[in-house]
């Protein structure tokens, strides 16, 4: 989406810089280029909210067009938006699952900054949401896969009635430094995979129906400060499993609630401004339905005037 929001704003500001040759040549001679501003103008509403534009007239006729701190359009040229990549340097050892972007324009080696609209909202969302919502994901994944190993290799596996029993191997696959746990790995022990009867519920190794492993790792649902996750700030969120998960849909529940209201605001918010301004430069149908009958009462006037002069000059050559 990021991607696609670029392009056509490229698109837009490739167009606007067009319209602008056109306007000021159009309006060499003195007169007003209307329909070329009309179209110019609904490019600049489109881009302004794709972006969140800024845009200045010029004497010529042409506008310029600020997106950030920096200019889009200018006179007869555009300069092109472009999304880079911000891989870190050194690369870290653990494979990175969000690489962050940023925006550049034409040959700047600068992020494009402030910048607003849509454009503003899908970077933060991949730069900022995405992967704070992935990293506690991704935190709890690895915290559990850790913690039922950790009960699970302290029981003990039955062969039949073998005792006594053999101790058990983990339960998750644990990840590897350059391959992690994530949620999105997440995934059984080959062994288990292949063997259910490598489930450990036993805790004591000469009691196969002991079920004090089972137990353990029910347990860890409600167990305390079982799941730990920094953000980037620094801060740290800690609970139980279930109490981190609860809190996560909760965060995003709240968020997503807070979005469509902020976006229902700013609805309101554009309406009003729009009304405004059509007020100021749109055009009123009941005005130009008052003007029509002021014209057209005129016009019957005016034609009363002329036949009754006619009359009377008929009349008065009768006379003669």
């Amino acid at each position: 989406r990021l991607d696609s929001t670029v392009s056509r704003i490229n698109a837009l500001a490739s167009q606007i810089a067009e319209l602008n040759v056109q306007v000021v040549a159009s309006e060499s001679d003195g007169k007003t280029a209307n329909d070329l501003r009309d179209m110019r103008d609904l490019k600049l509403d489109e881009l302004s909210k794709i972006a969140g534009t800024r845009v200045i007239n010029q004497p010529d006729g042409s506008v310029s067009v600020l997106i950030g701190n920096s200019t889009l359009v200018g006179g007869d040229s555009a300069v092109p938006l472009s999304i880079q990549m911000e891989t870190p340097n050194p690369l870290p050892t653990t494979p990175l699952t969000d690489v962050p972007v940023r925006l550049r324009l034409g040959d700047s080696p600068d992020r494009l900054a402030p910048i607003g609209g849509q454009l503003s909202a899908l970077v933060d969302v991949l730069n900022t949401e995405i992967p704070a919502y992935r990293g506690r994901l991704d935190a709890m994944a690895s915290q559990l896969v850790q913690a039922v190993n950790t009960k699970h290799t302290g029981g003990f596996v039955f062969n039949g009635n073998t005792v006594p029993g053999a101790a058990a191997g983990n339960f998750f696959a644990p990840g590897s430094t350059t391959n992690p746990v994530r949620a999105a790995t997440i995934g059984l022990h080959s062994t288990v995979a292949a063997d259910p009867s490598a489930i450990a519920a036993s805790g004591n190794a000469n009691a196969p129906t002991d079920n004090s492993v089972s137990q353990g790792l029910a347990g860890l649902r409600s167990a305390t400060n079982t799941v730990t996750w920094t953000a980037p700030n620094g801060a740290t969120e800690t609970g139980s499993f279930l109490e981190f998960f609860r809190g996560l849909v909760t965060r995003l529940g709240i968020q997503t609630s807070t979005a469509t209201d902020n976006a229902s605001v700013a609805d309101n918010l554009v309406e009003q401004a729009d009304k405004r301004r059509q007020s100021v430069s749109g055009v009123s149908t009941d005005e130009e339905l008052v003007n029509m009958l002021r014209v057209q009462q005129s016009y019957q006037a005016a034609t009363k005037l002329i036949t009754a002069a006619d009359e009377m000059l008929q009349s008065l050559l009768s006379l003669i």
